[in-house]
């Protein structure tokens, strides 16, 4: 029977996550669990060290010790401080209610719409006081808080790095559906721009500001040519530079209709494009694999930075240094070990992601992805399989077809295994079931890949030629068009989506279980047909 291979950071991330958890839920004094951490450490190393505790049980002692530290301190990371500054501003104020906020602008406002000669404009604020209705009384609180504000012409719009006091109407979003029905989300403020008053440039971040800077400069090459075409113009920006609140709102409930809203979060699918053309010039120079990342790293870090920081988009460019990290001491890049790694880094700047939505479906979906693609592509590969027997050449007609079924199997496997890991998350949370979601997924995932390649060529290419940038935004001019059509008419079929209610928890771990098990027995089927094939000779 073959091995599992060894990663250790494996184990060591589901036990940090496990903690993390605990603390999340149930919250104890932290210094305990820091002494106790720290003994079954020192227990761990002792062990490690010791080397007449290399036998079997000794050594299943030092791992259960040492996997209980990391558990421990998990915990105690996720353990909130009671003597924390400010409170949240749910806390201090009821909602709904009429209030005034006084904050940081944390991002570039973005125009959303236009009527006639008002603007509309969307932005976030890192909130430092709130006020409710005519009182006086300002509270210090922590939190973000996204604004809407309504602009007449004149009126002075905020930039990334002000701090201002805004006047208005303060909400809190509750999902409809779903696991987290009746359960707050996001603070939302609507005010107007004449009702609103600066207070003074704190500067913000500079490397931030630099980089929106480069948004949009970026944005200015992607408008090349595109002018009369706003639609198609608002969903290239989505797409390429993360401007997702200028989606049209009946668009994006068709995107989220047939399961397809995803293509607009910056995340790995971009990251890996722009990696790839990133290493295709470096490999080009001849510079050596193990060199990469220390050009690709800043790249990365800059073209996220410009694209907003979405979550999305910072989980999946950690990622992306840690695997292309690996050669640089030495080692080989492993998706599972990068996995593993990123989720400790990132729960250990900030616990509450492990609530966050988008950390479980993005970590369930590359997991899935590397662990169903290729069960699902290996029989769609066979059936085009060259017959080794065979003396003649193929001829290039079989070539061609073979060339095009490969690529369609491979795009299937990677939407059937996303679908089937993310579905029932998509139930659990937003009691939202499309049946419709694998075929969309197949049409719009690859079209969406297609213009976020055209769109790096028009930046790229179009800043040293004007006339090539005009060139390939006409083509995601077609590309656009043809996704957001076929969106609309998947989301158009009867009955193709429909809401359910969220299934109990146990059966979601059943479901997920079951998967697991149904992996590891192909994965312990597929070495013992190895092993008896590499008997026979």
């Amino acid at each position: 029977m073959q091995h599992l291979p060894r990663r250790p950071l494996t184990g060591l991330a589901i036990a940090f996550i496990t903690g993390t958890g605990l603390g999340l839920t149930a919250s104890i004094t932290p210094l305990p669990l820091l002494l106790i951490s720290g003994l079954f450490l020192t227990l761990a190393v002792t062990g490690i060290f010791q080397t007449r505790w290399q036998g079997t049980l000794c050594s299943s002692i030092t791992h259960a010790c040492l996997l209980a530290a990391v558990l421990g301190l998990g915990w105690a990371n996720a353990t909130p401080d009671p003597g924390a500054g400010n409170h949240a501003i749910p806390t201090l104020i009821p909602l709904p209610t009429g209030a005034s906020l006084t904050g940081m602008i944390t991002d570039e406002p973005v125009c959303v719409s236009k009527r006639g000669e008002k603007a509309t404009w969307k932005f976030p604020v890192s909130v430092e006081q709130v006020q409710a209705g005519w009182s006086n009384d300002w509270q210090q609180t922590t939190g973000t808080v996204r604004i809407r504000l309504y602009a007449d012409p004149g009126d002075r719009i905020p930039t990334y790095g002000e701090r201002w006091s805004f006047r208005g109407y303060l909400a809190q979003a509750t999902f409809k559906k779903g696991l987290l029905a009746g359960k707050p989300g996001s603070l939302f403020f609507s005010g107007k721009a004449s009702k609103s008053r600066f207070i003074n440039h704190s500067g913000g971040n500079p490397l931030v500001a630099k980089c929106l800077q480069g948004r949009t400069w970026a944005g200015r090459y992607l408008k090349q040519g595109l002018g009369d075409r706003p639609e198609q113009l608002l969903i290239l920006n989505s797409i390429l530079l993360g401007y997702y609140s200028q989606i049209p709102r009946d668009l994006y409930q068709a995107f989220a209709n047939t399961g397809t809203l995803h293509v607009f979060a910056i995340s790995g699918s971009h990251v890996v494009i722009f990696a790839g053309a990133v290493i295709f010039i470096l490999a080009a120079a001849g510079l050596s694999r193990t060199w990469w990342i220390l050009f690709l790293g800043p790249l990365l870090v800059l073209y996220i930075a410009m694209t907003g920081l979405q979550p999305s988009a910072v989980r999946a460019g950690i990622m992306g240094v840690i695997y292309w990290s690996a050669p640089l001491i030495g080692r080989k890049s492993d998706i599972y070990t990068t996995l593993a790694a990123s989720a400790i880094l990132i729960l250990g700047f900030d616990p509450g992601d492990l609530l966050n939505i988008g950390f479980i479906l993005s970590y369930v979906a590359v997991l899935g992805l590397v662990l169903f693609c290729p069960v699902f592509m290996a029989p769609l590969h066979h059936c085009f399989q060259h017959d080794p027997l065979k003396l003649e050449p193929d001829p290039l007609w079989r070539e061609n077809i073979q060339a095009v079924w490969l690529m369609f199997a491979d795009m299937f496997s990677v939407s059937l295994a996303a679908w089937l890991v993310t579905a029932p998350l998509t139930i659990l949370f937003f009691g939202n079931f499309a049946l419709i979601g694998l075929p969309a997924n197949l049409l719009v995932v690859p079209l969406s890949s297609l213009v976020i390649i055209t769109g790096v060529l028009s930046l790229t290419l179009g800043s040293c030629f004007l006339f090539l940038a005009d060139l390939f935004n006409h083509a995601n001019l077609a590309l656009i068009i043809l996704m957001t059509e076929s969106t609309r008419w998947f989301a158009g079929i009867p009955n193709g989506y429909m809401k359910v209610e969220s299934p109990p928890l146990w059966s979601m771990l059943v479901f997920y279980s079951g998967l697991l098990t149904a992996r590891f027995a192909i994965w312990v089927r597929s070495g013992k047909s190895k092993s008896e094939s590499d008997g026979m000779f």
